[in-house]
């Protein structure tokens, strides 16, 4: 994103809502109050009040990692109910079958999408749906950890996990060794996002990479067309194709 705005030469104001509904809400008012020329927006808290406000105000705006399907904002994301398939088909093909997931936020239409690719790839395998195995994060290390150890103390038979997230995963992982369960070879983990910590876990993370800045820049770069075109600009759509990234935390089911 920067790399954009400053070969534009442009002036950019940045602010985090740290998943704080009240303060995302704040930031947004503030931006809105500085006659900027356009709102570049990340994934959010709660999409409908954003979809909301966005119809009083004339700014531009697009959406990077956050759909808006009912609405005109444009947006760059990743196919993330295509890379939730990935993972579930990698686990599948190792013989798991009795799979967790730890969800994201119930309002991210991310975490919407991974969790039908879950769902959809164990009805296709010929396995039933178990909500016993289903938990809904709030997208932290700390949650992944409660979360998969609240999994481990309950289902007996988990032989796998796929968290939402990669920070998720690294909350889980440390439930998992608590539980005396070696990584690999007793139980496998993936992840989501292939952040740089993946690769240095205690054992590398299994995880999908989406191209983070190839949607940062052309989230950007879709913005600033829609500054210069103003209503002559037509809505951009674009949905970019996740890879799955395997490494040394997915093993052969144990019972096979």
């Amino acid at each position: 994103i920067e790399d954009v705005l400053w070969q534009e030469r442009a002036n950019f104001l940045f602010g985090c809502s740290y998943r704080q509904e009240s303060r995302e809400r704040d930031i947004f008012s503030f931006f809105c109050q500085q006659d900027v020329d356009g709102l570049l927006v990340g994934s959010v808290v709660n999409p409908d009040y954003l979809v909301a406000q966005l119809q009083s105000i004339t700014i531009p705006v697009a959406a990077l990692s956050q759909r808006f399907e009912e609405s005109q904002v444009d947006y760059v994301v990743n196919d993330n109910y295509s890379g939730a398939i990935l993972v579930m088909e990698h686990l599948l093909k190792l013989g798991h079958t009795r799979i967790a997931h730890i969800s994201g936020l119930d309002s991210q239409t991310s975490a919407q999408e991974r969790l039908r690719g879950y769902q959809d790839a164990l009805t296709k395998a010929g396995i039933a749906a178990d909500k016993r195995l289903l938990r809904t994060s709030d997208n932290t290390t700390e949650s992944g950890y409660y979360l998969a150890k609240d999994l481990l103390q309950s289902v007996e038979d988990l032989t796998a996990m796929f968290a939402y997230n990669d920070l998720v995963a690294l909350g889980a992982f440390r439930a998992i060794r608590e539980a005396n369960l070696q990584v690999p070879a007793a139980f496998s983990l993936v992840g989501y996002d292939d952040i740089t910590i993946a690769e240095f876990f205690e054992v590398p993370l299994t995880t999908v990479h989406q191209p983070m800045q190839e949607i940062g820049r052309k989230a950007t770069e879709v913005l600033l067309e829609k500054i210069r075109n103003g209503r002559d600009h037509e809505v951009q759509r674009i949905v970019l194709k996740p890879r799955l990234t395997i490494r040394s935390s997915t093993s052969i089911c144990p019972d096979r």
